[in-house]
């Protein structure tokens, strides 16, 4: 698969909010035995240094691509694979995939070093090819 087959699939926005997680504590929302709870989540608690908004923004979609193949590859900086890692725990979790943050990390990091992730991407890309 190359990176420009997945151009397309990435989005180039700099301000989203995703990538600015690291920045700050944001305030997450969980619905959770029919209450909302509100939350903060501190990535520094979880190992995951903050990092400049320069050290993880992507660019265009070719650029981003190569981001996200270095992720998959283990050849990303510490802090673009950090705000991945983070992110997916957090919707793990939110999902109830996860049962907090911690394990959501450790699932994250399971699905990158084996090459879980990268596959699932491969056929998100060869059936949207198909449409």
């Amino acid at each position: 698969m190359s990176h420009e087959s997945v151009n397309s699939e990435l989005d180039n926005s700099t301000e989203n909010f995703a990538e600015l997680l690291n920045q700050y504590s944001p305030a997450e929302k969980e619905l959770k035995n029919n209450e909302i709870k509100e939350f903060e989540i501190d990535p520094q608690a979880y190992g995951i240094k903050r990092a400049g908004l320069e050290s993880i923004l992507g660019g265009n979609a070719k650029d981003n691509a190569k981001i996200l193949y270095n992720i998959f590859d283990n050849n990303a900086t510490n802090e673009q694979r950090d705000i991945v890692l983070i992110n997916t725990a957090t919707a793990l979790m939110v999902d109830g995939m996860a049962r907090d943050i911690q394990d959501g990390l450790e699932i994250a990091k399971e699905m990158l070093t084996s090459n879980k992730a990268k596959e699932q991407l491969k056929n998100i890309i060869e059936i949207s090819n198909k449409l």
